[in-house]
């Protein structure tokens, strides 16, 4: 079984396709809503050794979502982050990519780290 992945983020950065994505590539990927928590390091505080950020201006969240807030919410989302991104394997910014492409450089960061698929599960 490979090492369990943390996938956290901001709002409508692509957290729940991505890890959707790991999986059916052979990837232990789970979504955490680190965005929401006031845990500081929730990741590691679940047990997860492996993290993944993703990002996104609001420029891009409002494309992807109806959201009522501003810019302000996304700095408050991304200092919640901040021990995430600190220890992440890949910090990645979504704006712009389809999720294959998002999924792609993530495996390849993580591939880097030598965490391998489970391709028994894939």
């Amino acid at each position: 079984m490979p090492a369990p992945v943390a996938v956290v983020g901001v709002s409508a950065a692509g957290k729940s396709t991505l890890a959707r994505i790991l999986r059916l590539r052979g990837y232990d990927a789970h979504c955490l809503p680190q965005e929401h928590s006031s845990v500081r390091d929730l990741a590691l505080e679940l047990g997860y050794h492996y993290v993944v950020v993703l990002d996104a201006e609001l420029d891009t969240v409002r494309m992807r979502r109806m959201v009522g807030y501003g810019q302000e919410r996304i700095r408050v989302e991304r200092e919640r982050l901040g021990a995430a991104m600190a220890r992440a394997v890949i910090h990645l910014h979504t704006d712009g990519l389809d999720p294959v492409a998002v999924a792609d450089r993530v495996e390849a960061a993580l591939r880097k780290k030598g965490v391998e698929p489970d391709r028994r599960n894939a």
